[in-house]
């Protein structure tokens, strides 16, 4: 009830678990190398991921907006197991901050189709009916649409690869990319998601 009042008076849906406390399962886990890292080298790190997504994807990946964007990890910086992780094109999404910030807690994912999942989870924090207007107000209602009915205006960009230039080093380098999202994404899927998933959306109207 309280999250309910909250909400009437403009809270987010991402402030509101922030008040909660809700983190991901993996809360607490650094990797040998990233715990052997500086303040400095961390923030280096960061930068130049942060310039290659901005570079690479301009907007956020899942809704378009051009507007508060963060460079986010797919596999976590601080599970990261050496440099190539920790600044790879493949490892990361450019996302709105309050997209960014449900993907990081594990309340969203994408499954092996790049679409939408979310964790049934969210509702620890709020009723159904007032999180699916909060996931709506962030997503929109047309790509929730189509996220509840199997649609593809709810799936994150691929990694394209290149149709004018047949030139076999960059293609490869395209599809090498993919697929290491693809494992990205999985490992996402088991070490942050919170499973089970939501299969559909009661507020659909």
């Amino acid at each position: 009830m309280e999250s309910v009042i909250r909400f009437n008076h403009g809270n987010s849906l991402a402030s509101e678990m922030k008040r909660l406390g809700i983190d991901h399962p993996d809360k607490g886990y650094v990797s040998a190398y990233t715990r052997g890292l500086n303040d400095a080298q961390k923030k280096n790190l960061r930068a130049e991921f942060r310039d290659t997504l901005k570079k690479r994807q301009r907007v956020c990946q899942l809704t378009g907006s051009s507007i508060a964007l963060v460079a986010s990890h797919i596999k976590p910086f601080d599970h990261c197991v050496n440099r190539d992780e920790a600044t790879n094109e493949a490892n990361g999404l450019l996302l709105r901050k309050d997209i960014d910030y449900l993907f990081d807690k594990g309340y969203i994912s994408f499954d092996k189709k790049h679409k939408l999942i979310i964790s049934h989870a969210i509702t620890r924090a709020v009723s159904t009916e007032n999180w699916a207007k909060q996931i709506e107000i962030a997503i929109g209602h047309e790509a929730l649409k189509s996220w509840a009915s199997g649609g593809n205006k709810c799936m994150v960009n691929t990694i394209g690869i290149p149709t004018k230039d047949n030139h076999w080093s960059i293609r490869r380098r395209y599809i090498t990319l993919s697929k290491m999202r693809d494992e990205y994404m999985d490992y996402h899927r088991r070490h942050v998601f919170k499973n089970p998933q939501i299969q559909h959306i009661a507020n659909e109207g």
